[in-house]
């Protein structure tokens, strides 16, 4: 399966089966930027704008809600942030370089 348009490079990190969905995390180069997405079932989500370096990590699908943890650039440093069904959360305040590698819900 081919992610991303080809175009530029894309990479993933992250598969989960949830049923018969299959989720992915990654992210695909904009030709400035890499953009932090989500693909369930081969079609893409941005999780960020593009305007700065991002990247989806890891993954977890609890009920009808999508996680990921990853990072996105402040301009300076690394922060690291959840998305839960799109919606980010900052979990560092972007003073010190940090990622979040993994994510799982109980």
């Amino acid at each position: 399966v081919t992610l991303g348009s080809g175009a530029t490079y894309s990479e993933a990190y992250s598969v989960v089966v949830s049923g018969t969905d299959v989720y992915i995390t990654g992210y695909e180069n904009n030709g400035t930027n890499d953009v932090a997405k989500l693909w369930k079932n081969g079609v893409a989500t941005s999780l960020t704008d593009g305007t700065k370096k991002a990247s989806g990590i890891s993954t977890y699908v609890f009920g009808s809600d999508v996680y990921v943890a990853g990072s996105e650039s402040n301009g300076s440093k690394q922060v690291a942030k959840i998305w839960k069904n799109g919606v980010a959360t900052s979990l560092t305040n972007g003073s010190n370089n940090a990622e979040a590698y993994s994510i799982f819900v109980k």
